[in-house]
């Protein structure tokens, strides 16, 4: 594929279920955005994706993955990706803590629709320094500690939706670098984080814009 397109730029592969595997001469070297979309034996059915050569590659889309566990769990992304989104992973438990931290260009991280993935890896910082936004989405979570938001030095937007069991903000706190917070659909979170009377507001209170459901506190 590489000889026979080898100025395409962007690629899409999408419901192609019985799909095991890429070509064996790679894909093409100079893809800038790849998306893969419900090809669980594209993604299960190798060792390496195949994808550390694409040294062109910035955004990564992977979703509907249903028997993928942990995430990177098969080889490692290229270090040139500066956007990657993980939706819809069914059995997602984990997340690799070499897979993402290794990213060292990575600036949007967004992450969603992952009902298993109840907790962070214990292992320590997961997020490479780089990331400038980071959402959150849809998922059972309860903790983000382990993920040391609080060394995001480059960080500025952080979402949170859609995670009703959320409990607190990280006891370390957040990156002093944050400007921008936002927290939908998260009860208690909510409650923790609301100005003055939230025991978690002293950990968000130097964030020049939060937002909280609707209710914009600068």
């Amino acid at each position: 594929m590489q000889d026979l397109l080898p100025s395409l730029r962007s690629l899409k592969i999408s419901s192609c279920p019985q799909l095991e595997s890429f070509p064996e001469q790679g894909l093409p070297s100079k893809l800038v955005a790849l998306s893969v979309s419900d090809c669980d034996k594209l993604i299960t059915g190798r060792k390496d994706w195949g994808l550390q050569s694409l040294c062109s590659l910035k955004t990564f889309v992977i979703e509907q993955e249903k028997n993928i566990e942990s995430f990177p769990e098969i080889g490692l992304l290229p270090t040139s990706l500066t956007s990657l989104y993980i939706f819809g992973f069914e059995n997602l438990t984990s997340l690799n803590s070499k897979g993402l931290h290794s990213l060292s260009s990575l600036e949007k991280l967004f992450i969603g629709e992952c009902p298993k993935l109840h907790s962070f890896s214990k292992e320590g910082q997961i997020l490479p320094a780089s990331l400038t936004t980071l959402l959150i989405y849809d998922m059972d979570l309860k903790s983000l500690d382990t993920l040391g938001l609080h060394h995001l030095t480059c960080l500025k937007n952080f979402h949170i939706i859609d995670c009703q069991n959320l409990r607190s903000m990280p006891a370390e706190g957040l990156s002093s670098s944050l400007s921008d917070l936002f927290i939908y659909g998260c009860p208690l979170l909510e409650k923790r984080c609301r100005r003055k009377k939230g025991k978690d507001w002293p950990l968000v209170s130097h964030i020049r814009c939060v937002v909280i459901e609707d209710v914009l506190m600068t």
